[in-house]
């Protein structure tokens, strides 16, 4: 499936959050955030505005296959993942085993 080109509107919503307890040693004084969902006002969240904004979808590019790319690739960082958790494990093992095997010292 490709898409077509298409164009729409989204509305962007900016507000900030005091630095005092989200990061004590940024010499900010509010961290600054944009996102496409409306937060309500309370005392840590300052509603700052909010902006429109024309996002253009360009045409021809297959989802499907470009879904699947990015499925293959999370498949191989797990694979990834899980073999280096795996050789650490093994790791683990062989030292306990070398522990058990070790001679003992003659008294």
């Amino acid at each position: 499936m490709k898409t077509k080109s298409h164009t729409f509107t989204q509305t962007l919503y900016i507000w900030a959050t005091p630095n005092t307890y989200l990061c004590e040693e940024s010499p900010e004084p509010f961290r600054y955030n944009v996102s496409s969902y409306n937060l309500d006002a309370g005392k840590d969240i300052i509603p700052l505005g909010t902006q429109e904004v024309e996002i253009h979808v360009p045409g021809g590019i297959d989802l499907v296959e470009e879904s699947i790319a990015n499925l293959e690739a999370l498949i191989k960082q797990e694979d990834t993942d899980h073999y280096i958790k795996t050789q650490k494990l093994r790791d683990e093992i062989r030292a306990l085993t070398a522990i058990e095997y070790m001679p003992e010292e003659e008294v």
